[in-house]
C-alpha cells in the first residue's frame, strides 16, 4: 500500500509538470514560479526511487531493469547537484 501511494504522488507531480510544460504556462505563472513548479520534478524522481524499494521487499534490485532505473535516477541526481555547484543558470525560455 505504501509503494503504490508513493508511486501516487510521484505520478501526479509528473502530471502536473507534463499539464504547464507549455509556452502559455510560462506567461500565466510567471517564469519563476513555472520553474519551481517544473523543479518538483526531482521530488517525484526520489519518490520513484522510494517506490521501486518498497515494491515486494525490494525485489526491483535484483532485476536488471530495477538496477539500470536506479542507476538512471542516480545518474539524474548527480547531474542536477554537479549543474546546481556550477552555478550556472538555464537560459530562460522566450516567451
Amino acid at each position: 500500500a505504501a509503494s503504490v501511494a508513493v508511486a501516487a504522488v510521484a505520478f501526479m507531480i509528473f502530471i502536473l509538470m507534463a499539464l504547464t510544460s507549455t509556452a502559455k504556462w510560462v506567461q500565466t505563472l510567471g517564469y519563476d514560479n513555472w520553474k519551481g513548479l517544473q523543479r518538483t520534478g526531482y521530488i517525484a524522481i526520489v519518490l520513484v526511487l522510494f517506490h521501486m524499494l518498497l515494491i515486494d521487499k525490494a525485489v526491483f534490485l535484483t532485476r536488471i531493469t530495477g538496477q539500470v532505473a536506479i542507476g538512471f535516477i542516480l545518474l539524474i541526481l548527480l547531474l542536477r547537484g554537479l549543474a546546481m555547484l556550477t552555478g550556472k543558470k538555464p537560459d530562460k525560455i522566450p516567451v
